[in-house]
């Protein structure tokens, strides 16, 4: 019968408790040329316990934990057995007719059945600490004892994995099984750690979404998450050109882009915050192409939008168009240099200031609108008027009646009145009011500034059966510590 077969010991799989059950095991194998048709670092020891004859009786003295497997030795020595074995079959196959009174109805032999179940026992049982799964021989299709190794070559004793490529990166498709596929690829050459591609391109090229940190609750959704309750931020770095953060967006796809179309948000930022149920948007910026992309043609703006106080929806605030010129309060490109619109009757529209020693000059806008259908005078604009201040007030006021029994359609007036405001003792005092300019289609209509308070006015007077529409734009100069 076959010699001794020294395997040398499979690195910490403890195959010494076995030497007792296989000294007469008897197996018959169907594919014995499958021994060796596996990846170097893999050993399988399968075979059809129906198949023809074939008695082992010894496999060697016992095993090491510490020793590692010299495949090179191994793949010699079963090589060798394999011819031996093809040898064995036939005259074992002989054997078996003489020795039938000797064999169970299923054509074995006690010592067959007692040697096969105290092996499966031992093999179910034998759990060394870096024996990764074990099943008994006989409990799933494919027997499977696997053994992982610390050392620089291990050994596999069972099943042989489901499937796998030069390059793919291992990992358990099932229990006991081991498969890979070319969406965890790693290039050895270049050192190269492909997520998605079997070609990457730098260190780590992950083609599909990414998640950095943990989960946070509130439903949304990301694709790049860092999360950092201490110090939440993103850093880019560079030296030999200027660190960049990019938004990217082509019309049609990113494996076959097309121009990027008019008003095509290319890129945006955005802030967010929590009101104690869910998270929403705050603020954002955006960059927007301002025509369809061309060679040649790239017009962009950018926008600014934030959500009001009170509110819960993101509105256009401001932008730079790609001309340059800066909308504010409006959702157009301006036309102007500046192009500015109060959302607040009687705020100011613009305010231009300097510091300085003690004294900081102030320049001012304020809009204002109000309508009259009689002659009540009507107070137009408020000015709040602050102590060691010296005024300048100029109020550019403008009248145009839209209806009415009297008067005529499209009636007009324009005033302009100015004066200096100080406050003497505590008192808010109107040095005179200065009439610049009095145009005006009826005469019944006027206006002035008056004081109430610690506030001055600007007042208007209509007539009576007109519906008046007037306007102030008031330019407010001081100067004051």
């Amino acid at each position: 019968m076959a010699e001794n077969l020294n395997l040398a010991p499979i690195s910490r799989l403890e195959l010494g408790t076995l030497n007792a059950f296989v000294r007469e095991l008897n197996a018959r194998l169907r594919r014995v040329s499958e021994l060796l048709d596996r990846t170097p670092r893999k050993l399988e020891l399968k075979g059809d316990l129906d198949a023809g004859g074939f008695r082992l009786t010894n496999l060697g003295t016992a095993v090491s934990n510490d020793d590692a497997l010299p495949l090179g030795q191994l793949e010699a020595e079963l090589s060798d057995l394999e011819n031996r074995l093809r040898a064995d079959l036939t005259s074992e196959a002989d054997d078996e007719g003489t020795s039938s009174d000797d064999s169970t109805s299923d054509g074995r032999g006690e010592d067959e059945d007692n040697d096969q179940a105290a092996l499966e026992n031992a093999i179910s049982t034998v759990a060394p600490p870096n024996v990764a799964a074990a099943s008994a021989v006989g409990t799933t299709t494919d027997p499977v004892l696997f053994a992982l190794s610390d050392h620089t070559h291990g050994g596999v004793l069972g099943a042989p994995p489901a499937g796998g490529s030069a390059g793919q990166v291992a990992f358990f498709s099932s229990s006991f099984q081991i498969d890979g596929d070319n969406d965890l690829f790693w290039d050895d050459t270049a050192k190269r750690l492909g997520i998605g591609t079997t070609t990457p391109a730098v260190s780590l090229d992950n083609r599909g979404d990414t998640r950095l940190g943990t989960v946070v609750s509130g439903g949304l959704t990301d694709r790049l998450r860092i999360a950092d309750a201490s110090n939440p931020n993103v850093r880019v770095y560079g030296t030999g050109a200027a660190p960049t953060v990019s938004g990217v967006r082509p019309g049609g796809t990113l494996g076959t882009p097309t121009a990027t179309a008019d008003a095509t948000v290319i890129s945006r930022w955005d802030g967010y915050g929590h009101d104690g149920t869910s998270f929403g948007v705050g603020a954002a910026a955006e960059a927007e192409t301002s025509e369809a992309w061309a060679v040649g043609a790239q017009g962009t703006r950018i926008k600014f939008l934030t959500v009001s106080l009170g509110g819960t929806t993101l509105t256009e605030k401001a932008r730079i168009s790609a001309r340059g010129n800066v909308s504010i309060g409006i959702a157009t490109d301006a036309s102007a240099q500046l192009h500015t619109v109060q959302d607040n009757a009687g705020d100011e529209v613009f305010r231009f200031e300097t510091i300085a020693t003690n004294d900081d000059p102030d320049f001012a806008g304020l809009q204002a609108r109000v309508t009259t259908t009689d002659a009540t005078v009507t107070t137009l604009q408020t000015i709040p008027i602050v102590a060691s201040m010296t005024y300048l007030i100029e109020a550019r006021i403008t009248a145009r009646r839209t209806g009415g029994a009297a008067g005529t359609a499209d009636d007009g007036a324009v005033y302009i009145r100015r004066s200096m405001v100080t406050t003497k003792a505590g008192t808010v005092t109107i040095n005179a009011v200065q009439d610049g300019l009095t145009q005006e289609d009826q005469a019944a209509w006027d206006a002035t500034l008056d004081v109430l308070g610690a506030n001055v006015r600007v007042r208007v007077t209509g007539a009576l059966d007109n519906n008046v529409v007037w306007h102030t734009t008031t330019l407010l100069q001081k100067v004051g510590s």
